[in-house]
């Protein structure tokens, strides 16, 4: 388990200040208000003056560090591998005006994204 306490928590409807977010896996466990301490097995972050904030979801990816969606099979896996840390944890991939042929290319690679992520990954939802 995964102890993220004492930071500043962006809720939908309000700010949990302070909060601890637990985390088992790629799961959120628990979120309680006040800052807790870790348990025996637990990793823990104390995390005063730090604000724990939803994962971004970007409407206009091109790409990322120097990948872009029209690059081929691999483009778009490559550049979602990229953009969690940068805090971005969902995409639209989109791409300059482009022959349908081109276009077509790009939206299988989508497809195959979304239909069968790397092992490891979040499948999309």
């Amino acid at each position: 388990m995964i102890v993220l306490a004492g930071a500043d928590v962006v809720l939908p409807d309000r700010l949990l200040s302070p909060g601890t977010l637990l985390l088992d896996g790629d799961r959120i466990a628990d979120l309680v208000s006040g800052a807790r301490a870790g348990g025996g097995g637990d990793v823990h972050f104390d995390l005063p003056q730090h604000y724990i904030v939803p994962g971004f979801i970007d409407v206009h990816v091109h790409g990322v560090e120097g990948s872009d969606t029209q690059d081929g099979d691999d483009a778009i896996r490559t550049i979602a591998a990229r953009m969690p840390r940068f805090g971005v944890t969902a995409f639209c991939p989109t791409t300059i005006a482009c022959a349908p042929a081109a276009l077509r290319r790009v939206l299988a690679a989508v497809r195959a994204a979304r239909t069968s992520p790397p092992s490891g990954s979040v499948s999309s939802r």
